[in-house]
């Protein structure tokens, strides 16, 4: 939690703990008690997404936008958002060519191969070739999981979601293309971070029945006919 401070020296401060758990202080000296209010509460509400993997409100980002360069500063060094020049400087890359780029430079199995190529037409086909990797948010990626979910099998003649291991497996590798671009400085943060990629595996009981009940009809006659073949079962009289 972030809280103002009025001082001796009528200097208003905010103090707060970052993400990163470090106790941080701004410093005002013409700063109103509002005005102060207003940077706490938005300092609360950046640190609070930034721990929780989550991208700002859009009023915080148009806040943030249009901060002086001075207090935006001190919140760069504060860890509380991104440094304007580096952010104006980044290389711009769309997901058709860089996710292209991540594949060639794989030395992977063919195999894995035609799983990247396959997992980066599903992207391209629901964000589109020309997509900016910085504008994917976490949720535009929760929306591509749905997607997946629901209409993502677009090869059957009526359109239906695709199996569930089936959309771990391609989150997985979005995971891949955007951790890549993370790493090489692109974007800031993997807008999948959040999404499920671990592949369930079905249990071997579950098998073994399922095999079973398959086969009980045949179980059942065999069964009969064998009691039948050793006089298990009585003649029936002629009551019946």
């Amino acid at each position: 939690m972030a809280q103002v401070v009025s001082t001796d020296s009528e200097t208003i401060e905010v103090r707060f703990m970052n993400a990163k758990g470090e106790n941080c202080c701004l410093c005002f000296d013409n700063a109103s008690q509002r005005d102060a209010k207003t940077i706490q509460e938005k300092i609360e509400h950046i640190v609070n997404r930034q721990i929780n993997n989550i991208e700002v409100d859009s009023n915080v980002a148009q806040w943030l936008a249009e901060l002086p360069d001075t207090l935006h500063a001190e919140l760069v060094q504060h860890g509380l958002t991104a440094d304007r020049e580096a952010e104006e400087s980044r290389e711009t890359w769309t997901l058709g060519p860089w996710t292209e780029k991540y594949i060639s430079e794989r030395r992977v199995t063919d195999s894995t191969k035609r799983q990247l190529r396959s997992a980066a037409r599903t992207l391209c086909e629901f964000f589109g070739s020309d997509r900016e990797l910085n504008s994917v948010t976490i949720s535009d990626a929760a929306n591509y999981r749905i997607w997946m979910e629901t209409e993502g099998n677009q090869q059957s003649q009526h359109t239906r979601g695709l199996a569930k291991n089936t959309v771990r497996k391609k989150i997985s590798r979005a995971k891949q293309f955007f951790n890549s671009a993370v790493k090489q400085d692109l974007i800031t943060s993997n807008p999948f971070c959040n999404e499920i990629s671990t592949v369930t595996k079905p249990e071997r009981n579950n098998k073994i029945l399922c095999h079973l009940l398959k086969l009980a009809p045949y179980l059942l006659i065999g069964a009969l006919i064998a009691a039948k073949y050793f006089g298990l079962i009585p003649p029936l009289g002629d009551e019946f």
